[in-house]
């Protein structure tokens, strides 16, 4: 197996590709991580919506974003909209997001 080290070149490269997917286009094994707010979801939904789009059951996205959430530190705020968070839990939403799928890679 050869192994490959990527310049910071072909990183941004790489992520701009990701990030012009479609979510449900973008490969499990690499997330972009992109801005908290969409529309006015809430949390909750926000951090769902990677799970949702892989048409995951309910009682699955449930158990993983309460895991997530609770990695995390944001439990308290996955009832509330966009607005309502601090620049702080607006991040951490965006990384749940990222992170929910269990991907290897996440490109900031």
């Amino acid at each position: 197996m050869s192994s490959h080290i990527c310049d910071p070149y072909e990183i941004g490269l790489l992520a701009a590709l990701v990030k012009a997917l479609p979510l449900e286009r973008q490969p499990k094994i690499v997330r972009a991580m992109s801005s908290v707010a969409v529309g006015e979801a809430l949390a909750r939904e926000n951090i769902a919506s990677p799970l949702r789009a892989q048409k995951r059951d309910a009682a699955e996205i449930a158990r993983r974003v309460d895991a997530v959430a609770e990695l995390l530190r944001i439990g308290h705020v996955l009832d509330h909209a966009p607005r309502a968070l601090s620049n702080g839990q607006k991040q951490r939403t965006a990384l749940a997001r990222a992170l929910v799928g269990e991907p290897r890679l996440i490109l900031f």
